[in-house]
């Protein structure tokens, strides 16, 4: 059996310390996985998150920081649910993952602009649940599960089944690492 081939995971969400946010629980935690897991520096800005993408080309999007129904927040503002329409429509992206609070909005968004699975929060979740849902849910991708699988598996595994019922998904093809 061939090993799943690597694939680059863009992490946008890393934030001050003074943010509240794991970030270091989560990047370890997809580190752990096997994963290849390119972690952007410096400032996320739309700028700079644009440069990262066209530098890493991923094939998986990875954000992890703080979201409400007004878009995710970057450290030069609020990137809204339209930015994050356009840049699926400019990325050829197969999963974005974003692990970041009441999501829902831009995980319906990104799979309308052509994303083939997006994972995201209904309401507001924990970080230690987010970091814990990370670890399960990228070792399980890279065991060859597809997205939904994973992320069906991965909910079970939480301690909480309230924390668990916050996390959606889409997965309309089925898509696994292997498929590339």
């Amino acid at each position: 059996v061939v090993a799943p081939e690597k694939r680059a995971v863009v992490v946008l969400g890393l934030w001050p310390v003074n943010a509240d946010l794991d970030s270091r629980g989560e990047i370890d935690r997809v580190f752990a996985s096997g994963i290849s897991y390119v972690p952007m520096e410096g400032n996320v800005s739309k700028r700079t998150v644009v440069s990262a993408l066209e530098r890493e080309k991923p094939t998986i999007l990875h954000f992890g920081g703080h979201a409400n129904a007004d878009g995710t927040a970057f450290d030069d503002g609020v990137a809204q649910t339209g930015w994050w329409s356009n840049i699926a429509q400019r990325f050829p992206f197969k999963l974005v993952v974003l692990l970041a609070c009441s999501s829902l909005e831009i995980v319906d968004a990104m799979a309308d602009a052509g994303v083939g699975a997006v994972v995201g929060m209904r309401g507001e979740i924990k970080d230690t649940v987010a970091v814990a849902f990370a670890g399960e849910f990228y070792n399980r991708l890279m065991r060859g599960q597809t997205v939904g699988d994973a992320v069906s598996y991965s909910k079970l595994t939480l301690a909480d089944h309230t924390d668990a019922e916050l996390i959606a998904f889409r997965d309309p093809n089925s898509w696994t690492i292997a498929q590339g």
